[in-house]
């Protein structure tokens, strides 16, 4: 286990909602940072009453919870003070949509939201941090909020596309009947996935059930292929929220938090998992240069991370371009 020598001061904006309930245990019990190192959680959300009662009432928990690992829990309601001296800044904070409510409009008021964001890490974080973004649409406000902080590197930010991952890897090991472990290699590329799905492809030419090429493992495939796997995809979050009448808190904590723990950790030897990340220039499957774009990774374990060439094939490919394409679009209506 990685061990450093200070707590690691962690800061949650969007503290007072259903995920970070659901994170902070996964934090306190070293599920994410190891058992090795303390943390601090640095709670922040916006200044409501409503908002600050719920952070109240969750330090008090984590309080009572008596965690060995948890050093300190603050709380604030100014972004300056939730971020300042944070290792890592976990925004998990989002603008829901209003009913009726255009697109654009939505996009519009998100990305003011992050355009703040930005400007705080700017003035007040480390130049160290590293900004995991979570909120909905994450590579959209991924790429708000670096776009205004332009002196943290690049690297420093990173967009959570692990939920659409994991519900790709929790459908294929239904339908195959086997543990979701055995599954590997799916790729999420582009944005999370949308209602109508253009911003994201999911890449299952390289994955494996076991030593099995998936499209192989999975009986009936090219009906399944065409109509139920991408159905069910596009609909698990809607059929969650319908049954549960909440958000899916647990399992984009779980999401969060494989996340982080990969960038901090390191990835295992040859295991190969999803992140936004904002694509440079030669990048190896040609993705426009600015773009916040979710690609195949392996981490190192010292908060970075390296793009896994050759995860691609022809037909990916296709469907990179249009991915690429609509988050393009997305980008010049926000910036």
């Amino acid at each position: 286990n990685r061990r450093l020598r200070d707590p690691i001061r962690v800061c949650l904006a969007g503290a007072a909602g259903a995920v970070a309930y659901s994170l902070v245990p996964l934090i306190a019990t070293g599920q994410i940072f190891g058992n090795l190192n303390r943390v601090v959680l640095q709670l922040l959300d916006e200044p409501t009453t409503a908002a600050e009662e719920s952070m109240r009432g969750l330090k008090m928990e984590i309080e009572d919870g008596v965690y060995p690992l948890v050093a300190k829990v603050e709380t604030a309601t100014e972004a300056q003070v939730g971020v300042a001296m944070a290792d890592y800044v976990i925004l998990l904070s989002n603008v829901p949509k209003q009913p009726g409510q255009a697109d654009e409009d939505h996009l519009s008021a998100s990305a003011r939201l992050f355009r703040s964001f930005g400007e705080t890490l700017e003035k007040y974080a480390k130049r160290s941090v590293k900004v995991v973004v979570a909120g909905t649409p994450a590579h959209l406000n991924c790429l708000v909020c670096a776009e205004f902080a332009p002196s943290l590197p690049r690297e420093s930010f990173t967009a959570v596309t692990r939920l659409d991952s994991n519900r790709c890897v929790a459908q294929l090991a239904a339908k195959a009947d086997v543990a979701p472990a055995l599954v590997q290699n799916v790729v999420v590329w582009g944005g999370q996935l949308s209602a109508s799905g253009a911003h994201q492809h999911i890449g299952i030419g390289q994955a494996r059930i076991g030593r099995v090429p998936v499209a192989n493992a999975i009986s009936e495939r090219e009906q399944y292929w065409a109509s139920e796997f991408g159905a069910a995809l596009q609909k698990r979050g809607a059929d969650v929220v319908r049954a549960r009448r909440a958000p899916c808190a647990l399992s984009t904590a779980r999401a969060v938090a494989s996340h982080v723990k990969d960038l901090f950790q390191g990835t295992k030897p040859g295991e190969v998992v999803c992140m936004g990340v904002l694509a440079e220039k030669g990048d190896s499957y040609g993705i426009e240069p600015g773009l916040v774009f979710s690609v195949p990774v392996q981490c190192r374990g010292d908060d970075s991370y390296r793009i896994v060439a050759g995860m691609a094939d022809e037909g990916d490919f296709v469907a990179l371009r249009q991915a690429e394409e609509a988050l393009r679009q997305q980008r010049a209506q926000v910036l």
